[in-house]
């Protein structure tokens, strides 16, 4: 399967927002590559196993940004399929 799409990772974390409370931030960016597939309106992402994403992880795929809600290798492979929701929310890194 060729991973031809760039897809930009960002990884949420907590920060002080300075009033006693927390905002989400989004950590550095890293591209990774993928082949992306659509199924009844759901989108999801193959990637190498070996790629550093974890399950509400953000990733921006065409300037539109999505939620990874699920992740799990796909058996006799080297590759993990990302399950994605779509973020309604602007992400601004």
């Amino acid at each position: 399967m060729p991973f031809q799409s760039p897809i930009t990772l960002y990884r949420p974390t907590k920060a002080p927002d300075g009033e006693g409370g927390w905002t989400e931030t989004l950590a550095g960016a890293v591209v990774v590559y993928a082949a992306l597939e659509e199924h009844d309106n759901k989108i999801a992402a193959v990637i190498e196993a070996n790629e550093d994403v974890a399950a509400g992880d953000i990733l921006d795929v065409d300037n539109a940004q999505y939620r990874v809600i699920g992740l799990h290798h796909v058996a006799g492979t080297g590759w993990k399929k990302l399950d994605l929701e779509r973020t309604e929310r602007p992400i601004n890194p």
